[in-house]
């Protein structure tokens, strides 16, 4: 029964939270921005965005509905929310694409 609800639970999530940009053009790295579709907060604890082997673990991280969240590439970007602090590009690096997955590092969105 607890298998079925998170089952459900994770479908849901998959609706409703996506990647919505990608910047590889920012004066200082890149950034990756997801977003809350959904009208519930989702707690983003140990979801990933992964690209190229490499991957970024979210913190504990409540993303509230309709709101957006920036994952940059360098401190010295002022417009994201938190750092990648890779000492390289990741996305621009390849053309590979960027995943976000959940805790159970199920495939949420691609982008």
């Amino acid at each position: 029964m607890a298998e079925d609800i998170a089952e459900d639970i994770a479908e849901e999530i998959t609706t409703t939270v996506s990647i919505i940009a990608v910047d590889k053009n920012v004066e200082y790295g890149e950034y990756v921005e997801i977003k809350n579709t959904s009208d519930t907060e989702i707690n983003l604890k140990d979801w990933q965005l992964s690209s190229n082997g490499e991957s970024y673990i979210f913190k504990a991280i409540n993303l509230m509905p309709g709101a957006t969240v920036k994952i940059g590439e360098c401190a010295r970007n002022f417009d994201v929310d938190y750092y990648w602090a890779h000492s390289r590009a990741v996305w621009t690096a390849s053309n590979n694409s960027i995943q976000l997955l959940d805790f159970n590092e199920k495939l949420i969105a691609t982008f």
